[in-house]
């Protein structure tokens, strides 16, 4: 296993940040997308998005990510195939990923298997439209997470993705010393999501998650805080939204959530989301753009709109699924058609298979009969041969009968 160790602690002392096992997940994790972003391919497919994108791209870090999430971004892709056929295009792709991040997996000293059917190393969900990627260095996991099926509302940005160090001073002795681990972890550009996608996504995943986590409030405080309110988005969310609803897990946890939506900061507040946080917020702003811009009243409110849509989504899926069911009772019908036709087929053939019979037991007596017309001929033969001996005899009895005659 490769020793981060020295300049973990290298890393812990520049930045300032006595967090020693999240600063090593984060070297691991900047010089993963680091490799990736490598890859000329992955670079301009795929997307950098959530906490990671925010913290690397756009914020700085106010808190520590744990995973690496990507959007695919040639949705054109996925247009007019059938389900079949999707399933394989999706399935193909994350394997091509899988081998990329196992290639940069095994230069990081990290575990991982490009194995898509080995769900240790890779888990799809939403019909495989969503892939995770497990990677482990010791009993420590690290999560790339992509999207492979997406509705992208926004332009993407070309971002810098940044580390704890590009805004501390590194000697040349120390850029020497550990060049092997500050070749991945640097500044490097990366295609990213727009602020406002990211808005989107989160509270899509603040509206049908089952358990709300802490570290999306802080983005939507850090989002709010940089001027994106969520009200001036609705619209887009509720597209984000519909895509995810026609997956049963998502739709029951969007119930739950609209009957009450629990934003309670004490109740989110458990010991390993308040360890992400690197910058502790003001206490009385935070619960002010949660609780008020961005708690239960106001936002409830600005996201009524949004059930509303979300309702008329359902409403229109439901008149869908009775077509559907309409189509189906009718496709039975002209299924029980074909049986039909095929049982009256199936006679048919019988009745010909009987006439075959009839006709190969015709042409047998034919061939007697050949035969039998054949033996005829042979003994008309026979007779017309002994007719001519008779005829010669009699000719020969006629020449001694006129000699006869002719001596009387």
């Amino acid at each position: 296993m490769r020793d981060y160790s020295e300049f973990v602690q290298f890393a812990v002392e520049k930045s300032g940040l006595r967090k020693p096992l999240l600063v090593e997940k984060d070297v691991l994790l900047h010089t993963l997308l680091y490799r990736l972003a490598s890859d000329a391919e992955f670079r301009e497919k795929y997307l950098f998005k959530g906490g990671s994108c925010l913290v690397k791209c756009y914020f700085g870090y106010y808190r520590f990510s744990v995973d690496l999430d990507f959007t695919y971004l040639r949705q054109e892709r996925w247009e007019g195939l059938t389900k079949s056929e999707r399933r394989r295009e999706l399935v193909l792709e994350a394997e091509l990923l899988a081998q990329l991040i196992e290639r940069a997996s095994r230069d990081l000293g990290l575990e991982f298997a490009a194995d898509v059917g080995n769900r240790r190393f890779v888990e799809f969900g939403s019909g495989s439209r969503l892939v995770t990627y497990k990677l482990y260095r010791g009993g420590e996991l690290l999560k790339v997470q992509v999207d492979l099926v997406e509705t992208l509302l926004f332009e993407p940005q070309r971002r810098k993705a940044r580390t704890l160090l590009w805004s501390v001073s590194v000697a040349g002795e120390e850029r020497v010393y550990f060049r092997e681990f500050l070749e991945g972890y640097r500044e490097f550009e990366v295609l990213a999501y727009d602020l406002r996608e990211i808005l989107c996504e989160k509270v899509r995943a603040i509206l049908t998650r089952s358990v709300q986590k802490l570290r999306d409030l802080y983005d939507l405080y850090m989002l709010e805080k940089a001027g994106l309110g969520i009200e001036d988005y609705e619209e887009e969310i509720a597209r984000k939204i519909k895509l995810v609803l026609r997956y049963r897990r998502y739709r029951e946890s969007s119930e739950k959530n609209r009957r009450g939506l629990e934003l309670s900061l004490e109740s989110m507040a458990d010991s390993h989301e308040l360890s992400l946080f690197v910058e502790q917020p003001d206490e009385e702003e935070f619960r002010h753009a949660l609780m008020g811009a961005l708690g239960y009243s106001e936002l409830l409110s600005n996201l009524e709109k949004i059930w509303r849509e979300i309702e008329e989504v359902k409403r229109g899926q439901a008149k869908t699924w009775e077509a559907i069911e309409g189509l189906r009772e009718e496709q039975v019908k002209i299924w029980r058609e074909i049986e039909a036709i095929k049982l009256e087929q199936a006679k048919i053939w019988e009745e010909i298979k009987a006439l075959r019979e009839e006709t190969r037991k015709i042409w047998q007596e034919i061939d007697e009969i050949k035969r039998e017309q054949a033996k005829i001929w042979e003994e008309i033969k026979a007779l017309r041969e002994n007719q001519e001996k008779l005829w010669q005899e009699v000719k020969a009895l006629r020449e001694e009968a006129n000699k006869l005659w002719k001596e009387v």
